[in-house]
């Protein structure tokens, strides 16, 4: 279980039905970190009481980098904002116990087992989370998620922060025969790992993420191939 405000007081008592949590964890501790990437859970409680719905949904989409979500929320009206930011659940934790109990096991059923990925052999319980997450995600990875991972709600991690671990990871993927691709704009970013290839027979793009609240306006400027679209692979422009 991941809690926002501290520790909760609700758990699944081990002796239901062969379901053993892995305990309380606070939000942003290196406590948490290691806890993730030593047990791999399959799914985590996230605990987010009294929680906005904009600033769930990103807490949805953050703790969505580690492992599947189940929300615990005593908000109904927060249900359909969670699943459509990726939660695979919403559990009420005033619902019997029983209940909960096997909704859990259904969910865990639904869940798949981690992506495995080459290890980040030094740094901080931090770096090496954020190596993991960079080096399984499966699609590009925005700043806003990765900086509110590696910080809290009411303190995320600084963009200025966050490209420092960034720079000093890419050697790390370079001995794992890995890229580290990051596309920077507005003073945001977006990053990817991808299995290194020549430069010959490089293609693709990375999507840039805009400001939150705001949409990207495309520019072509004179002599220049016109603009690519978002999560669309580059075309060779000729003639």
């Amino acid at each position: 279980m991941l809690s926002i405000d501290g520790p909760s007081t609700w758990a699944v008592r081990p002796d239901l039905s062969g379901l053993t949590p892995s305990g309380a964890l606070r939000w942003g501790t290196e406590h948490a970190f290691a806890a993730i990437l030593q047990q791999r859970p399959p799914m985590i409680l996230l605990n987010a009481p009294a929680t906005e719905v904009d600033v769930l949904t990103r807490l949805v989409r953050a703790t969505s980098l580690t492992a599947p979500v189940a929300l615990l929320s005593r908000d109904r009206t927060n249900t359909v904002a969670a699943l459509n930011a990726g939660a695979c659940d919403v559990l009420d934790p005033q619902a019997p116990l029983v209940e909960l109990v096997w909704r859990i096991h259904a969910d865990l059923r639904r869940c798949t087992l981690p992506s495995s990925a080459p290890a980040c052999p030094s740094g901080t319980t931090s770096q090496r989370l954020l190596f993991d997450v960079l080096a399984r995600a499966r699609a590009v990875v925005c700043c806003h998620d990765l900086r509110l991972l590696l910080g809290t709600p009411a303190l995320p991690m600084t963009l200025r922060a966050l490209r420092a671990r960034i720079s000093r990871l890419k050697p790390v993927f370079l001995e794992q025969g890995l890229d580290l691709v990051v596309d920077q704009q507005w003073g945001l970013a977006t990053c990817r790992a991808q299995t290194r290839i020549s430069t010959d027979t490089a293609g693709g793009s990375l999507a840039v993420c805009p400001p939150e609240g705001h949409t990207q306006a495309a520019v072509r400027r004179p002599g220049r191939p016109g603009p690519v679209r978002l999560n669309e692979p580059a075309r060779r422009v000729t003639g």
